[in-house]
C-alpha cells in the first residue's frame, strides 16, 4: 500500500514528502496498520492552522493537517524486546497483545498495533510435563477450559495445535488433535532436545469465536544418551487426579500423562497422586523421599 499510494507526493488526505513529515507518517503506518479513519477539518481549520503556525510559531507547514485515528481494539503481536533478543528463554507474559488493565489510555504506546482478521485471547498455563527418554522427550500438557466461549451454531470440528521450532523455517507441527467441548484439552508425544518455541494455538471455527493462543520458549533437559554416567537428575512433579479416593495411582508414564489434572491449582476435595521418574540412580539404590508442603 505504501509504495503505490507514495508514489505521489499527496494521496488523498496523506502528505508523503519529507518537509511534511512524510516519512513518520510511513514509519506510523508499518508499525500501526493502516489507520481505522482518517479526519479532516476542511480548509478554514487548515486555513487557521497555517496562519497560526507561520506567525506565532515561525514555522512553515503543509496541508492537509489531518488526524489518523485508531480503534482501540486492536492487537499488538510483538511481544517484549526481551523475548526477541532471547527466544528460547521468553514467556508467555512477554506477549502483551492489548493494553493493560491499569495502563492510562492517553500514554499506552505499544511498538505497533494490527488489525487481525480474529480475535486473540490467552490460554491458561495448564500443567505440562516433560520425561527423558534415551533420544528423545516426552510431554504431556494438559489445561481445563480452554476455550470457555464457542459458537454453539458452528458444528465444525475444534482443533488444537502444538508447534515447536527454532525459528520459523524450521518450525513444525507436534501434535494436531481434536479439542472436545466442556473436556480438558490433552496434548502428549515426543520431541528433539534442542531449544524450541512452543506455540500451542486453537484456530477460531467462525468471526464468533476468539482464536487462543500460549507461546514462550522452551530449553529442554538433556535426554538419557547425553547424561554423564554419575548424573543424577529428578523429572518434572506431575499432579495426577485419581478417579476415586485410594484408587490405585499410575506407575508408568502413559498413565500418569493420561490422567494429568489441567491446573496446578487444586480443590481440597480432588483425590491426588503424585507421579515423578529419576535418573541416573542404580536398581537396587536406596532413595529417601520427602514430601512437604507450606500455606501462603
Amino acid at each position: 500500500m505504501l509504495t503505490l499510494r507514495t508514489v505521489f507526493d499527496e494521496d488523498e488526505r496523506y502528505n508523503w514528502r519529507k518537509s511534511a513529515a512524510g516519512d513518520g507518517l510511513e514509519e506510523t503506518i508499518m508499525r500501526y496498520g493502516w489507520p481505522s479513519h482518517t479526519w479532516w477539518g476542511g480548509w478554514d481549520v487548515d486555513n487557521k492552522i497555517a496562519e497560526y503556525t507561520s506567525e506565532r510559531l515561525r514555522l512553515q507547514t503543509e496541508y492537509p493537517y489531518t488526524v489518523k485515528e485508531y480503534a482501540p481494539d486492536r492487537v499488538a503481536l510483538v511481544p517484549e524486546f526481551v523475548a526477541i533478543e532471547s527466544p528460547f528463554d521468553a514467556v508467555d507474559a512477554h506477549w502483551q497483545w492489548n493494553m493493560p488493565e491499569d495502563a492510562v489510555r492517553e500514554r499506552y504506546f505499544p511498538s505497533e498495533h494490527m488489525v487481525p482478521p480474529v480475535q486473540l485471547a490467552r490460554l491458561p498455563e495448564g500443567q505440562r510435563v516433560v520425561l527423558r527418554r534415551d533420544s528423545a522427550l516426552q510431554f504431556g500438557w494438559v489445561i481445563d477450559e480452554a476455550v470457555v466461549q464457542f459458537d454453539l451454531s458452528d458444528t465444525t470440528t475444534q482443533r488444537a495445535l502444538l508447534l515447536a521450532g527454532e525459528s520459523a523455517a524450521t518450525t513444525q507441527t507436534i501434535v494436531d488433535t481434536v479439542l472436545d467441548r466442556g473436556r480438558p484439552l490433552r496434548l502428549a508425544g515426543t520431541f528433539a532436545p534442542q531449544p524450541v518455541v512452543l506455540s500451542l494455538e486453537i484456530p477460531n471455527r467462525s468471526p464468533f469465536e476468539a482464536a487462543r493462543r500460549r507461546r514462550e520458549g522452551f530449553r529442554p533437559p538433556p535426554p538419557l544418551s547425553q547424561m554423564s554416567d554419575t548424573s543424577l537428575a529428578l523429572s518434572d512433579l506431575a499432579l495426577v487426579r485419581l478417579r476415586e479416593a485410594g484408587a490405585r495411582p499410575p506407575d508408568n508414564p502413559e498413565s500418569a500423562i493420561a490422567q494429568l489434572w489441567g491446573s496446578t491449582v487444586l480443590p481440597r476435595d480432588v483425590p491426588l497422586a503424585l507421579y515423578w521418574e529419576s535418573y541416573g540412580f542404580a536398581v537396587g539404590d536406596t532413595i529417601d523421599v520427602e514430601l512437604s508442603h507450606c500455606t501462603a
